[in-house]
């Protein structure tokens, strides 16, 4: 249970759990694959405690697939977490809440 999925209306919220890295690269892409593109997705970072890059590769995924319309909740993400997104610039990139 490493990804924790929550649907409500229009929107899908996608949680990855602790290490967010290849390891849940088919999981994390199954969470959004049968959406619609104009569906409201948001990735709640708040249980990552490691993030390496091909979790930033799923990311540029999720976001190509949403079309740009995907969101990243930011907070309560601990400091590791941010500091890469500032890192990679995925701040500026990306809608961060």
């Amino acid at each position: 249970m490493p990804v924790k999925v929550e649907k409500y209306n229009d929107e899908l919220i996608i949680k990855p759990i602790g290490s967010f890295d290849f390891k849940l690269d088919e999981e994390f892409s199954a969470a959004y694959k049968n959406e619609r593109t104009d569906t409201r997705f948001v990735v709640d970072m708040g249980g990552v405690t490691l993030l390496d890059s091909s979790a930033l590769g799923m990311l540029l995924k999720l976001n190509e697939y949403s079309q740009g319309g995907f969101y990243i909740q930011y907070n309560n993400t601990p400091d590791s977490v941010r500091d890469i997104f500032d890192l990679f610039r995925f701040t500026d990139r990306f809608h961060m809440l």
